[in-house]
């Protein structure tokens, strides 16, 4: 009997972590899909399918900041790495990522089955910002960008 809790018990554990690090690896992707389509590939649309509605705002003014620089793709692509992640309740992530060297947060909430950048309002924190090390994402274009070929 004690041996087949044991051996039942060690399933739920692992079935527990598996499930926990495949959420971490999720976000991950989503994170990382989103920075690419942000910061290198101006992709808005894209944008738009990895974030929630209410991180709109923050999509639009990049885009419109993109579209008043007409110089924006031939710069050169600033340096976006993603550090790590912490995923919260299994709902809420949050991805540290380096920006040109700086440290930047983005946070993502989970909608059903699928991860969602959510600068506004992700749970992790009571009021992350769009820019700036304590959440958000930066909507400057300001960082010298690679010309593309």
């Amino acid at each position: 009997m004690n041996k087949h809790f044991l051996i039942f018990f060690l399933f739920i554990v692992s079935v527990c972590t598996l499930s926990s690090c495949s959420s971490k690896r999720s976000a991950e992707r989503v994170a990382d899909k989103f920075l690419q389509a942000y910061y290198i590939d101006f992709d808005f649309r894209r944008c738009r399918a990895l974030s929630t509605f209410s991180s709109e705002a923050a999509i639009a003014e990049k885009e419109e900041l993109v579209f008043l620089n007409p110089f924006a793709s031939e710069e050169e692509s600033p340096k976006v790495e993603l550090i790590s992640t912490t995923v919260v309740e299994g709902r809420f992530a949050r991805c540290v990522y380096s920006l040109n060297g700086s440290s930047m947060d983005l946070f993502l909430i989970k909608d059903g089955k699928k991860w969602l950048v959510d600068a506004i309002e992700s749970g992790l924190s009571k009021t992350p910002t769009l820019g700036g090390s304590s959440g958000g994402f930066a909507v400057s274009t300001s960082a010298p960008r690679k010309k593309r070929q």
